[in-house]
């Protein structure tokens, strides 16, 4: 099994610091789309062959989130069928033109409140992460096209039998394991999320913020946490 190549571009930073000040779920939350899942659209909208085979395979796909069947594994096959039998250039290419585009508004775009304050984040030196279920060859480019230094966490994928999968999911409590596998201290001032997922990142922040989240999202994040949780809303 062979593991796709990152972008040749220099990586965010060298190594992963200890601690961390702030951490930030990148989709819903500083990001107004699922980026990941607008890339797979993306990349079948490139074949017809590919969005047929999506559009078969959809009631399948449905039937697994209702029976909450892993998302790592639905993610994987959606990854699998847009790219089996591309190159990794052409992934990488691709993934190129997907930021590219992201400049005009296509595919979403960053809310501009919370890439303020990312930036301040950064600036004034504190130390930031974000900590994502999108994958990571794919965020750092977003990343890098923004200008943005920042440690990041992200699910990982690799290659098997001519298409790409999800190796590692980034998501709910493997999160807090990414942080466990990389010697970082489980425990920060803020955390910025938009979803019910990130409980138990929530459970380690001395501060907690939801993002455009609804009543409900933050009903049931105060009910886990048994503290009120404070509801922002970016544009």
């Amino acid at each position: 099994m062979k593991n796709f190549p990152e972008t040749e571009q220099p990586i965010l930073t060298s190594e992963f610091a200890e601690v961390y000040d702030i951490v930030f779920d990148f989709d819903g939350t500083l990001f107004s789309h699922d980026s990941f899942f607008e890339f797979m659209k993306f990349v079948l909208r490139k074949s017809k062959i590919r969005t047929l085979t999506a559009y078969l395979l959809a009631p399948l796909l449905v039937c697994l989130v209702i029976f909450r069947y892993r998302l790592k594994y639905i993610g994987s096959m959606l990854l699998w069928i847009g790219t089996v039998g591309l190159t990794d250039r052409q992934i990488d290419r691709y993934a190129d033109e997907f930021v590219s585009r992201l400049i005009d508004g296509h595919h979403g775009h960053f809310y501009r409140d919370g890439l303020t304050l990312l930036r301040d984040a950064i600036s004034s030196e504190r130390r930031v992460m974000i900590l994502t279920a999108s994958g990571r060859f794919l965020i750092k480019k977003i990343l890098i096209n923004e200008g943005l230094h920042v440690d990041l966490g992200a699910s990982k994928v690799s290659r098997r039998l001519g298409g790409l999968i999800c190796d590692f999911h980034c998501y709910g409590e493997n999160k807090v394991r990414f942080l466990i596998e990389n010697g970082i201290e489980q425990k920060f001032d803020e955390f910025y999320s938009d979803s019910s997922a990130d409980l138990p990142l929530f459970r380690l922040a001395k501060r907690s913020f939801i993002i455009n989240g609804t009543a409900r999202t933050k009903a049931k994040i105060e009910r886990a946490l048994k503290q009120s949780v404070c509801l922002i809303n970016w544009n």
